[in-house]
């Protein structure tokens, strides 16, 4: 199994804890959009006869906000892959993703050097950067 490694020299460099947290948030990527898709999905709770009161609603606005946090967490993990150069995305999404080895199309070098700026970007568009 590879290991994650996070760069120590360039622009794009992150203390370890943080580059790890972005890494994990993007490996999160499919729980993220089933948990979107499924929060439309969710049934409300049965009518129970009771009068109801304010706190349907502040469910409801619960699970909208929660729903949004998501999609933008979604958006800008998409957002950040999609500036990545179309010949490197794959490789560069399979080596964050699943810990995969790059392809050999090209050097090592240049594939670790799109990921780092692939994971600074997502780190800072989610506000994990000061």
């Amino acid at each position: 199994m590879m290991k994650d490694y996070a760069r120590t020299t360039g622009r794009h460099i992150l203390p370890r804890n943080l580059y790890m947290q972005t890494v994990y948030q993007i490996r999160d990527y499919h729980r993220l959009k089933e948990e979107a898709d499924s929060i439309l999905d969710a049934s409300p709770a049965p009518a129970d006869g009771q009068p109801k009161g304010s706190t349907v609603s502040s469910a409801v606005e619960r699970k909208a906000m929660r729903r949004d946090r998501i999609l933008q967490t979604i958006g800008v993990i998409d957002h950040a892959k999609s500036l990545i150069p179309d010949e490197y995305r794959e490789g560069v999404w399979q080596n964050v993703m699943y810990r995969t080895a790059y392809p050999d199309d090209a050097n090592r070098n240049t594939y670790s050097l799109h990921k780092s700026r692939f994971v600074y970007m997502v780190a800072r568009d989610l506000f994990l950067l000061e």
